[in-house]
Order: C-alpha cells, then sequence, then structure tokens
C-alpha cells in the first residue's frame, strides 16, 4: 500500500461543519483552448495563456480541465453524477483546482461541443480553438475551500481546492455520453486528518 500524505483527496465534505472565511476568487477566461486530448483516466482540455484565477492577490494560470464520473467530492456523502476540474498552476509550481458539479439538467453547449470532438485515439492531441469553458461553471463562484493532493498519480500535495456550491446543467444523454467514455475514474474519498473546511 503505497504512503500518501495527511492531505489528500477527494473528500466528503460535511456542510453543517464548514468554517467561514474562504477567500473569494476571480476567474477570466480567455477563449482559446488549445487542444483536446484522451488519457487512460480521463477527457483533457488543455489552454494556452491567457485564462487567469486570482485569490488573495495570487494569479493562477489555467493548465487544464478534466471530467470525473461519478464526482469524486462527496457533499454529505453524496456524489454528483460529474465533476469538472479545472487545473490552475502558480508560480514556483503550486496548484488550485477548481471543482464544478454537473447534474442532469438543460443541455450543456460546451458539454455537448467537446463530446463531437473525442480524439479517436488515446495520448493523441486534437486540435480545439474556440473552445468556450464558461458553460462548464456556474454563474456564482460560492465555494468551499480547503488544502488536498492531486486525485491522480503522484497525488502531489498541498494542491488548494475550491469546490463550487452551485451545479452546471447537462443533459441526460450527454452524461450518459461522458459516463461511456471515461467509466468509473472516481478516486475514493481520504480521511480528512483534521483538516478545516472553509465557504465564502
Amino acid at each position: 500500500e503505497p504512503v500518501f500524505g495527511m492531505r489528500q483527496s477527494p473528500i466528503d465534505i460535511a456542510p453543517e461543519r464548514v468554517l467561514p472565511g474562504a477567500a473569494p476568487i476571480e476567474i477570466r477566461f480567455e477563449h482559446d483552448a488549445n487542444f483536446v486530448r484522451r488519457t487512460d483516466h480521463s477527457l483533457e482540455v488543455h489552454f494556452t495563456e491567457g485564462s487567469v484565477l486570482s485569490r488573495s492577490g495570487v494569479v493562477y494560470r489555467l493548465h487544464q480541465l478534466h471530467f470525473h464520473t461519478p464526482a469524486e467530492t462527496l457533499l454529505a456523502g453524496i456524489p454528483h453524477p460529474v465533476e469538472t476540474h479545472f487545473v490552475f498552476e502558480g508560480d514556483l509550481g503550486c496548484f488550485l483546482v477548481v471543482a464544478a458539479f454537473m447534474r442532469a439538467g438543460r443541455s450543456n453547449p460546451a458539454l455537448s461541443d467537446l463530446l463531437a470532438h473525442v480524439p479517436d485515439g488515446f495520448d493523441e492531441p486534437s486540435p480545439f480553438p474556440s473552445f468556450d469553458p464558461h458553460l462548464l461553471l456556474p454563474e456564482r463562484l460560492g465555494h468551499w475551500a480547503y488544502t488536498g493532493s492531486l486525485t491522480t498519480p503522484p497525488y502531489l500535495e498541498p494542491v488548494e481546492w475550491v469546490v463550487l456550491k452551485d451545479e452546471v446543467e447537462a443533459s441526460a444523454e450527454e452524461i450518459s455520453a461522458l459516463e461511456a467514455l471515461l467509466g468509473m475514474n472516481a478516486r475514493p474519498v481520504q480521511p480528512m486528518n483534521g483538516r478545516t473546511v472553509r465557504e465564502c
């Protein structure tokens, strides 16, 4: 059994035990995805420079986004069908991940566009310009925040996590297509080990 650190992700967020005090975030997207590729664990959209997140005066650059089916982060023990991870990187190689939950509802044009451009092979980057990731995020950016890790090898920590409270909708058909593509690719929840979750 590999030995990991004490701040691993994902976690099960218990809303009644959350404390106030998370710092607000601001996200600015440039509509310039670079390429899409299938990996052995997800579907990734990579971005060119320009899309950034700011929090407490620190700026992080959007590196890529990918999906987990079902969601890795649990809310009171319950998973959503899909969780989108926006992976941002700051200076000195520090990471911040924004997690957005998806539930069945109206069609999501961004997810529909992405599903129409899935490469046939694995690890073959396919050009994917002018993709707008706005629709994979809710309008309001209220969130829970905690310190964790990457949820894929090498499970690097620390990683700052921002889990958005509001959900995004996609059609049941789009969610089913994503599930068929990815299979079950969620890491089990990890022990809290005394960590605090704060909200904004």
